[in-house]
């Protein structure tokens, strides 16, 4: 029996699982929304804070660009970072708008 990926992703991702709906180019798809741990060195110091990212079937934001905008959580946020695993998933890092 073949293992269906996509479609197993596509079931994690939903809101009866862990997602979140987002619409995104006149679309609505789900994908996994969370506040990620973020660490940049400034200096001796540091600096360490969270940044909102959204995990989402790359299939779904094929083509994405920076600066475009999402709608997620009645919130509108804007693309900074596009990072695809290779796995078909890709992570968005995300901007409040």
């Amino acid at each position: 029996m073949a293992l269906d990926f996509d479609e197993d992703l596509k079931e994690m991702l939903s809101e009866d699982e862990h997602g979140v709906a987002y619409e995104y180019r006149g679309g609505t798809f789900e994908g996994i929304f969370n506040e990620e741990f973020l660490s940049q060195d400034v200096g001796r110091a540091g600096m360490e804070s969270t940044t909102p990212v959204l995990y989402a079937r790359s299939v779904d934001i094929s083509g994405i660009e920076h600066e475009e905008v999402i709608q997620l959580k009645g919130r509108t946020f804007q693309v900074v970072g596009n990072q695809p695993d290779g796995t078909g998933l890709t992570m968005l890092v995300l901007e409040y708008v």
